[in-house]
């Protein structure tokens, strides 16, 4: 035997018994009660509660749970002052209520109560499904209450639900069990025997923004985010974020990388409830846990609403071919805030994806908003009111994201469905009554009353509009401010960029650092016409025994880097030091035609600085530098620490002129010196043995011509 519910509702706010009455009628109209029936009641708190559960006990007698809400929806859409019941029932159908009171003193004790009744009514059916409403919006922790029924309960069995709320009052709400009205509770219903339930938990919100840790915390106090007083955190995004109405727009999401490993796909929203300027905290509407990564979060109405389209049709997948034969739904009142005017597209949509015949393919368009449903030919019954805090898993589909959380800004749909297709055999087909005559008074009353609804909901509007005026400016600052965050950011990584290409030009030539930077493989490239040299400080070994090694390195260091500037002035190319030797080379990377005599130019000149050098020191010091010509390759090598560098019998052979060179002399090859002739004085120096190369004729340079075609640039020191 399949599940049956049935929805009735009233606005009648000002007769509470009589709404009572008519919802009773309205349910025995549509439904013939079973012998386990169970009703979910949520009503505003202007009803007068005690009136209103009277007149649907005197025509229900059957247990009823519930509590007040910060507003209402159903299978006729969207309200703000009205009473919603829900009644389920079935002839295999098992149900437990439970109760547990004084929550706020006994949580463990109140839970235990509340599941202990309800499993004793429930007999030996097993739980499958559990619906709570507990009182804990600000009394106390609602992941605390709700980690105590899950131990009770087993984390297999989804528990799902809302914290009751006073229509933004925030002055107590009621709860509703069996005939009592009563604060500072548990009600419990479980659910059991031939039924199933499929949960689906969307929010719609998008994490933002720098990624933060909690550093210091206590429950759902948030006292630093990185070691830094919390509410700096929201500094960044928005100029004033001590004014609610911003700072509820703006939840963080809690995301635990233990739920799994989607990169922050599955996260826990909470919702900022007040702020303390002088320590910088921020109390949330749920537990922080330390060490939490946390992010802040952003939703637009369009946002949301998608979220709304993509839960609705989550959960008709998941069905599959099990009939929904009722609905709960769960949303919260930071949404409503949100959404304002657009709040009743909430459940329009959620009715109207239920509606539809069948689910749009991958990639089809987005569905564009549709007019209010009001009745129509929707035949499943939905209920559900706007929380202080919602109750459902992460995700239900998935075994280790199935234990249920305690949310903010969150929707949660609650399907419940028989194990076999509904029978229509079952159902008990009533027409009401239509009066003869209508009664003028009675009219005229309800007329009264509809209008003092109407004048209620313009004054409510006007505040929502100012509301949603706060908030869109809160979104205009948090835009500006990713903005500027993105723009800082992209700042940083230029400048960094720049450090490492600044790093990587004192290393490299710039064309060979460009190749690297956009190539792979090896980098080598032959030349045939270049001009190498090395050169050695003569004395400075001495010199270095004789004072301090940081004034040993300071003096290198500023020798060094007069070379560099000489270096750099000619446009030739520094390879390397070792110790207190120089390596330049001329027409590498860039060929060309004056190699030679830019390094004779650039020789001559690191004699005069190093002259200048041992005058200011007072220490005979020298330079001793060795010249050749001819063919290199030069390339990369090494992958840390790599360098470019020359290879060849022309390195080698400049090396040499170097070290068989003279003291504060420049000596060039029998090749430099044709190259140099035309431009330069040379004297030669008579044959001389080489290591590995023999006998060789080499010449020392002793200065320029005065019909020198390219002229050395003088360094002053």
């Amino acid at each position: 035997m399949s599940i049956r519910a049935a929805v009735a509702f009233s606005e009648d706010i000002d007769d509470p018994h009589r709404a009572g009455l008519d919802i009773a009628e309205q349910i025995l109209t549509q439904l013939k009660l079973g012998p386990r029936s169970v009703g979910i009641l949520f009503a505003s708190i202007d009803f007068h509660a005690e009136s209103l559960l009277g007149g649907i006990r005197e025509r229900l007698p059957i247990p009823i749970v519930g509590c007040t809400t910060a507003s209402e929806a159903n299978s006729a859409g969207y309200f703000e002052e009205s009473a919603s019941l829900i009644v389920i029932t079935g002839e295999d159908l098992a149900v437990g209520i439970g109760l547990g009171d004084d929550l706020t003193k006994d949580p463990a004790s109140a839970v235990r109560s509340a599941c202990d009744a309800a499993t004793a009514m429930l007999g030996r059916a097993e739980p499958k499904l559990a619906i709570t409403f507990p009182d804990c919006a600000f009394t106390t922790s609602g992941d605390h209450v709700l980690r105590l029924l899950t131990e009770k309960l087993g984390a297999s069995i989804p528990i799902v639900g809302g914290v009751p709320g006073d229509g933004l009052r925030f002055k107590g709400a009621l709860q509703f069990w069996g005939d009592r009205v009563t604060t500072d509770s548990i009600p419990l219903v479980l659910l059991g025997g031939a039924m199933t339930a499929v949960v689906v938990t969307r929010s719609g919100w998008i994490p933002m923004g720098r990624r933060a840790r909690a550093t210091r915390v206590s429950g759902n106090v948030l006292y630093e985010i990185d070691n830094r007083p919390a509410l700096e955190y929201f500094t960044r995004y928005i100029a004033t974020p001590g004014d609610p109405s911003i700072m509820g727009s703006l939840p963080v999401a809690l995301i635990d990388r233990s739920l799994d490993d989607d990169e922050g796909r599955h996260f826990i929203l909470r919702a900022p409830l007040v702020h303390d300027k002088d320590t910088g905290a921020v109390t949330y509407n749920g537990d922080i846990p330390l060490n939490a990564q946390i992010q802040l979060a952003r939703g637009t109405q369009e946002d949301i609403l998608e979220g709304v389209r993509d839960a609705t049709r989550t959960l008709r997948r998941r069905a599959g071919d099990l009939p929904i034969d009722a609905l709960l739904c769960f949303s919260c009142v930071g949404r409503r805030l949100l959404l304002g005017l657009e709040t009743k597209r909430e459940i329009e949509l959620i009715l109207h994806e239920l509606a539809r015949d069948g689910l749009p393919a991958e990639g089809s368009p987005r569905v564009t908003p549709i007019p209010g449903i009001r009745g129509g030919s929707l035949k499943i019954p939905v209920n559900g009111f706007y929380t202080y805090g919602e109750i459902g898993p992460i995700d239900s589909s998935r075994r280790h994201l199935a234990a249920s959380k305690f949310h903010n800004t969150t929707l949660v749909l609650c399907a419940i469905s028989g194990l076999s297709p509904p029978s229509t055999s079952d159902e008990l087909e009533r027409t009401p009554a239509m009066p003869a005559a209508v009664d003028l008074e009675v009219e005229n009353q309800r007329l009264k009353r509809e209008n003092l609804r109407l004048s209620r909901n313009v004054r409510k509007l006007e505040e929502r509009i100012e509301t949603i005026d706060k908030m869109a400016r809160a979104n205009e600052q948090v835009s500006l401010s990713l903005y500027s965050e993105i723009e800082r950011v992209r700042r940083e990584l230029e400048d960094e960029k720049r450090k490492v290409d600044s790093l990587l030009l004192n290393i490299l030539p710039a064309p060979i650092a460009e190749r690297l930077k956009t190539r792979t493989g090896t980098i080598a490239e032959a030349f045939p016409a270049a001009t190498v040299l090395f050169s050695d400080i003569v004395g400075f070994t001495a010199l270095s025994e004789q004072i301090p090694p940081d004034r040993v390195v300071s003096l290198l260091s500023d020798l060094f880097s007069a070379f560099d500037d000489l270096v750099e002035r000619y446009q030739l190319e520094k390879i390397k030091t070792i110790g207190d030797a120089y390596m330049v080379a001329g027409g590498i990377p860039h060929t060309r035609a004056d190699h030679a005599v830019a390094v004779a130019a650039l020789a001559l000149d690191m004699q005069g600085v190093v002259a200048d050098f041992a005058r200011r020191l007072s220490q005979p010091m020298s330079i001793r530098i060795g010249i050749h010509s001819g063919p290199v390759v030069a390339g990369v090598i090494g992958k840390k620490k790599f360098i470019y560098d020359l290879w060849g019998d022309t390195v080698n052979t400049a090396a040499r002129m170097e070290s068989h060179g003279i003291p504060g002399q420049i000596q060039v090859s029998e090749r430099s010196y044709g190259l140099l002739r035309d431009d330069f004085e040379l004297e030669e120096r008579g044959p001389i043995q080489v290591k590995d190369k023999g006998v060789m004729r080499t010449w020392l340079l002793l200065g320029r011509k005065p019909t020198m075609s390219v002229r050395g640039i003088p360094y002053f020191f």
